[in-house]
């Protein structure tokens, strides 16, 4: 989710010339759902930050729900997928 405060900070940024590093990382087992929704999540956020945020480098890594870790099964299954 992005607002207009979030544009007029990013807009100063690119001003600037500076570095801008973009992090989303979309939640497995939430609203998104199963693994093939989240890795589709996944790969909007990852447009998202090139496009909406211009970022010059992109954080990402699905999230698990329940376990709150990056390196459970279905997260490393999402994250090879993208």
């Amino acid at each position: 989710k992005i607002d207009l405060d979030a544009i007029a900070v990013i807009a100063h940024y690119k001003g600037n010339s500076d570095i801008i590093m973009d992090e989303q990382m979309p939640i497995f087992g939430g609203y998104a759902g199963g693994v093939e929704e989240t890795a589709i999540v996944d790969v909007a956020t990852h447009l998202n930050s090139m496009v909406m945020s211009s970022a010059s480098w992109h954080l990402d890594g699905p999230v698990h729900i329940r376990w709150g870790s990056t390196n459970t099964r279905e997260t490393l299954m999402i994250a090879g997928w993208t």
